[in-house]
C-alpha cells in the first residue's frame, strides 16, 4: 500500500461578507475616475478580497476594466522610483505592478465576457483578421463565399500533393532498403 500526498485542494477565493462587499461597492462608486483608479492601483499590490470582490462586482466590473487598462499604459507614471531604489529594481517593480494590472483586466474582461454569454451574447474575437473577415461577408457577401469556396479547393489540392509528395518518398524508401 502506497501513501499518497493529500490531494491539493482547489483553490477559491476568500469569503466575504455580502455586507460588507455593498459597502464597498457604494464606496467605490462614489470614488471619482482618478481616485477609483489609484485605488484599484493600491489593491493591485496588498490585496484585500473585500475590495477585489467589489471591483470584480458586475456593478463595478467595466469601470475596474477601464481603470486597468489606464493603469497599464501609466505604469511608468503610476510606479514612481523611490528614493535610494536603483532603475532595476524600479523597472522590477514597474513590471509587475504591470503583470498584475493585465491579470486584473484580463479577469474582468472574462467576468464581462461571462455576463454577455448568460444574456445570449457571444463575446467578440478580438483577432483583427476574424473581424476583417466577418465585415468582407456583411459587405460582399457573394464574394466572400467565392474566397471561401476558392480557399477550401487549394486546401484540397495542398493536401492531395502532400499525400502524393508523402506516397513518393516510401516508395523511394522501399526501393532504397531493397537494394
Amino acid at each position: 500500500m502506497t501513501d499518497k500526498p493529500p490531494a491539493r485542494a482547489p483553490r477559491t477565493a476568500p469569503t466575504v461578507d455580502p455586507d460588507d462587499l455593498r459597502e464597498m461597492i457604494a464606496e467605490l462608486s462614489a470614488l471619482p475616475d482618478s481616485d477609483y483608479t489609484r485605488a484599484l492601483g493600491r489593491n493591485l499590490t496588498d490585496e484585500d478580497p473585500v475590495e477585489t470582490a467589489a471591483f470584480r462586482s458586475p456593478e463595478l466590473v467595466q469601470r475596474t476594466a477601464i481603470a486597468a487598462r489606464l493603469l497599464i499604459e501609466q505604469t511608468s507614471t503610476t510606479i514612481k522610483r523611490r528614493e535610494g531604489e536603483s532603475t532595476g529594481q524600479w523597472k522590477h517593480r514597474a513590471t509587475r505592478f504591470r503583470t498584475l494590472a493585465e491579470r486584473e483586466r484580463h479577469v474582468c474582461t472574462v467576468i464581462i465576457d461571462g455576463m454577455r454569454a448568460q444574456r445570449g451574447i457571444l463575446p467578440n474575437s478580438p483577432s483583427p483578421r476574424a473581424r476583417a473577415a466577418r465585415r468582407l461577408q456583411r459587405a460582399h457577401p457573394q464574394e466572400f463565399l467565392q474566397y471561401v469556396r476558392e480557399a477550401r479547393e487549394e486546401i484540397k489540392e495542398e493536401n492531395r500533393r502532400k499525400k502524393e509528395e508523402q506516397k513518393r518518398l516510401r516508395a523511394e524508401q522501399r526501393r532504397a532498403r531493397g537494394r
